[in-house]
């Protein structure tokens, strides 16, 4: 599922600047004023203040579902920040000599906007991928040997191995133990 979050994400940031580049290329685009900003801006406040509210309860609950979902919330704020600063700018140069600039604004800001969260949900898509593809985190690979380790030494057993994955919050660790064939 975080996967699929994170791909989904990336791939809304990605047509984000695609659609940027493109309106860019074809001479930008007219934007309209006036109630789109104050719109704007309460959809900014509202994303970043639940983007908050979700972090700050995160911290207890250490949800990688929620975490994914408090990018999204900054995502969603961050491209709705990208029109406001737009549609601030094109109102400042309204009636002024970079005027013929307006259709370039809105495009080119959410163009930068969209670079900069693009790589946002990378790290949860890797982990996602990590952990679908079974790959043990260095830190349980190394508590899991220095366990089994000790309880073969301790009963003498010949050797060991340890096969050990995490899953979200689940972890599931096996270890074959090499006994001699006088305790067998």
């Amino acid at each position: 599922m975080l996967a699929v979050n994170a791909l989904l994400m990336m791939s809304v940031a990605a047509y984000a600047l695609f659609q940027a580049v493109t309106a860019l290329l074809s001479g930008g685009r007219d934007v309209e004023f006036g109630a789109a900003v104050i719109y704007a801006g309460v959809v900014v406040v509202l994303t970043f203040a639940i983007g908050f509210v979700e972090h700050r309860a995160n911290r207890t609950l250490n949800s990688a579902l929620v975490a994914i979902d408090v990018k999204g919330w900054i995502m969603a704020g961050g491209v709705t920040s990208a029109l406001l600063v737009a549609f601030l700018i094109g109102a400042l140069i309204d009636g002024t000599d970079a005027e013929w600039l307006m259709p370039y604004v809105d495009p080119a800001v959410l163009a930068l906007v969209a670079l900069v969260l693009l790589p946002v949900p990378f790290s949860t898509l890797r982990r996602a991928v990590a952990e679908i593809s079974l790959v043990t985190p260095p830190e349980l690979k190394v508590q899991a040997e220095e366990a089994a380790g000790a309880v073969a030494a301790s009963h003498g057993f010949l050797d060991h191995r340890v096969y050990a994955a995490q899953q979200g919050r689940a972890r599931t660790i096996d270890v074959i133990y090499y006994v001699p064939a006088e305790k067998g």
